[in-house]
């Protein structure tokens, strides 16, 4: 789980190389289709979470969830589609392996899965935030 003094630290990293991964439209359509492809791994482990899950409260906010990454993985996809101008980024293998089910949900007690889904969504929701500082004000 990552800490709420390392969260400062990891926007910081992001401000600091953001000019540098940022820095072509090739590079940025690579990065939007890094994160579809991470966001689509991340979908499929939450359905199959929904699946597996006998608890229809729980069963029904994995269920929802998925569908949320899945919308964010399309939207990802089509940014990265659209730096390009219409052509499709191809993937790199290390993103590619982001964009299959992990089976963290059967591998992992609840409490294990929902600390990583927790933490995850902290660490994303502060590396768009700093990349929404740095790109403030370009177009």
């Amino acid at each position: 789980m990552i800490s709420q003094e390392r969260l400062p630290f990891l926007s910081f990293i992001v401000k600091a190389f953001a000019p540098l991964t940022w820095r072509s439209r090739e590079k940025i359509a690579n990065k939007l289709a890094g994160f579809a492809a991470t966001e689509a791994g991340s979908a499929l482990d939450m359905l199959e979470a929904a699946e597996l899950e006998t608890d229809p409260r729980r069963r029904r906010l994995f269920f929802i969830h998925g569908i949320d990454e899945a919308r964010h993985a399309d939207l990802f996809r089509q940014a990265a589609k659209e730096v390009l101008e219409g052509s499709e980024v191809e993937l790199t293998t290390y993103q590619s392996r982001h964009a299959i089910p992990q089976h963290l949900y059967r591998e992992w007690d609840r409490v294990d899965f929902l600390t990583f889904v927790y933490d995850a969504e902290r660490k994303g929701q502060s590396h768009f935030a700093s990349l929404g500082e740095h790109f403030k004000g370009h177009k």
